[in-house]
């Protein structure tokens, strides 16, 4: 069964689907101990340079984590990638895994150049682990090559099984490759009451509907359901789950041990018909 990992920074709408205020430092660093104090080894960053100097102001570089973080610059400029890996050394300490965050962007001409590099950084100490946060099979397939990526971020959950239905996980998982999941509450819409969901957005709002009830009828809450379904994937090494607040935290803590006995197969005739509302880019990244 896949672990269970926080992700720390801006990652789009909150468990409630509102947009979240910005967490406070002090906040942040009651966040980062409570969840390594309760097992949690993996922390997923996703809002860059601040939310990593927010970190480093919490006491980051005093945890035995694994650091997950992206590239800050745009593929082409690897001066600036080296330069930003350092600054993520200084906040963080030992990174484990560095993303590539515009995987498109390596299709292109300088696309080589930029896995190279990432390479090179690798070799040299600086990172544990390279490889890519991806949005879709696509962007597996035009980068795959012997050694990289070693490490994928792609969404999925109860709701968003397409990479999971199409075989992308299991290709990657046989080939080695450490693969992480977000979007596990869908940016905490299948948390929400069905009816506070947008009326233009009646087919997501039918499907959380009937996710819940399915739930339900398990004796699972909605987040039990949610963790437990995307822990459940044979595939997948590591579950990222974004919060804000000590209670999101504690609520998630409470859920694991419910999630352990859920059965993915429960959603399998569930889906949204329209992929808009189920797509990370359109909805914030994680969460």
């Amino acid at each position: 069964m896949a672990v269970l990992g926080l992700g720390v920074g801006p990652r789009g709408a909150s468990h409630s689907g509102a947009r979240p205020e910005p967490t406070s430092a002090t906040t942040l660093a009651l966040l980062l101990r409570r969840a390594r104090a309760a097992g949690i080894r993996v922390l997923d960053i996703a809002g860059g340079a601040d939310t990593e100097d927010a970190c480093r102001a919490a006491g980051a570089r005093d945890l035995d984590v694994r650091w997950i973080t992206r590239t800050s610059a745009p593929v082409g400029d690897e001066a600036a990638l080296v330069a930003g890996v350092e600054s993520s050394r200084a906040a963080l300490g030992e990174i484990y895994g560095l993303l590539e965050r515009d995987p498109s962007a390596l299709c292109g001409p300088d696309g080589p150049g930029r896995i190279q590099r990432l390479e090179d950084l690798q070799r040299r100490g600086w990172v544990s682990k390279v490889g890519l946060h991806a949005q879709e099979a696509a962007d597996l397939d035009a980068v795959m090559s012997a050694s990289y990526p070693q490490i994928v971020l792609v969404p999925a959950n109860a709701l968003d099984r397409r990479l999971p239905a199409d075989g992308s996980l299991e290709s990657l998982s046989r080939l080695g490759v450490e693969v992480h999941v977000h979007s596990t509450l869908l940016q905490g819409r299948l948390l929400m009451d069905p009816a506070h969901i947008p009326g233009s957005q009646g087919a997501l709002r039918e499907a959380v509907a009937a996710f819940q009830t399915t739930a339900a009828a398990h004796g699972k809450t909605p987040l039990e359901g949610a963790l437990g379904f995307a822990c459940g994937l044979p595939e997948v090494d590591v579950v990222i789950v974004g919060v804000e607040t000590l209670e999101q935290l504690d609520a998630l803590l409470a859920a694991r041990d419910g999630a352990k006995t859920v059965d993915p197969e429960w959603f399998r005739g569930i889906g949204c018909e329209d992929p808009a509302p189920l797509d990370p880019r359109t909805q914030g990244c994680a969460g």
